[in-house]
């Protein structure tokens, strides 16, 4: 733009070069007819008249010559101030730039130490629930096994009687239900866990009251049926159906992916979102289950913290 103005510029003042050589040659050529009006009477007033009128003629060009003039001087003064003020933002701009850059590093760095630093906690975690030695948590590691297997069992014979496919059993096409919020997905075993796993689902809830729930999820997170007070229908509060409809819906969290995916039973933490910005921190054992030696997913059962 400044180059477009600064040439604009430049055959403006062209022009009004040759505007100035047009109006003294004009001048020049009303002097000579002044001197021609003197020497012929006869015509004298006509020449008067036609030299005033080229006088009129001469000094509206002079004036649009100032005009012009003015204007290119206007146009010099707001070019210079513009480039002025552009090179302040780009200079603002590149400070900027490089704050954000200096902020993005330091908060990477900080998030990688911090992930390492969960990674070394969820490990030891994981070490000492599944180590030989009996804790507090042995005894629902040990249900949660269980469980683990007998839903394999029941996967398995499932798909040996064709009650369901097994490309059906392990389908990843989550379809969203419409109008659902928190949203919640489809798949083509959601109607048979809906059938077979309760059974398996909701007596392990009796075992201890700290247990908040016991339930599956494949390894992508998926978790198609929950325990029946989490597996209301929607209503219209979103933070209700967080609360208390978690079923058919897809949990991404690494710590729950990785369990999800692990061939060995596993032990981790996590805050729970209860809705309406409640989070509890719960301890969840996983185990994982197998159908025809493909992992499916896991199944888990999640601990409240022991009561004060």
């Amino acid at each position: 733009m400044a180059t477009e103005v600064k040439e604009l510029a430049r055959q403006t003042q062209m022009a009004t070069v040759q505007i100035g050589d047009t109006v003294q040659a004009l001048t020049s050529q009303v002097s000579g007819l002044i001197q021609d009006g003197a020497a012929a009477t006869a015509s004298a007033t006509l020449a008067r008249e036609g030299t005033a009128l080229i006088e009129r003629v001469v000094a509206r060009m002079a004036e649009s010559v100032a005009t012009v003039h003015d204007a290119t001087h206007a146009i010099a003064e707001g070019v210079r101030a513009n480039l002025k003020d552009c090179t302040a933002v780009e200079r603002e701009l590149d400070e900027l730039e490089q704050a954000v850059a200096g902020s993005s590093s330091h908060l990477s760095a900080a998030n990688r130490r911090l992930e390492n630093l969960l990674e070394l906690s969820e490990t030891l975690i994981d070490h000492i629930g599944t180590s030989p030695v009996a804790t507090d948590d042995s005894p629902f590691l040990a249900a949660t096994v269980e469980a683990a297997a007998r839903v394999s069992a029941l996967f398995e014979r499932a798909v040996e009687s064709g009650e369901i496919a097994m490309g059906d059993l392990f389908d990843e096409t989550y379809r969203p239900i419409p109008g659902t919020n928190p949203e919640q997905v489809l798949t083509n075993f959601t109607a048979f866990t809906d059938r077979v796993l309760p059974p398996v689902q909701e007596p392990l809830l009796d075992l201890d009251p700290r247990i908040a729930f016991a339930t599956i999820a494949d390894r992508n997170g998926y978790l198609p049926t929950h325990n029946r007070k989490y597996n209301q229908p929607q209503g219209p509060d979103p933070v209700w159906n967080a609360a208390h409809c978690r079923g058919r819906r897809l949990y991404r969290f690494r710590a729950g992916l990785k369990a999800a995916s692990s061939p060995r039973p596993s032990i981790h933490t996590m805050p729970r979102d209860m809705g309406g910005g409640k989070r509890v921190l719960i301890t969840i054992l996983n185990a994982p289950i197998l159908v025809r030696g493909r992992q499916w997913g896991a199944f888990s059962i999640a601990l409240l913290p022991p009561a004060d």
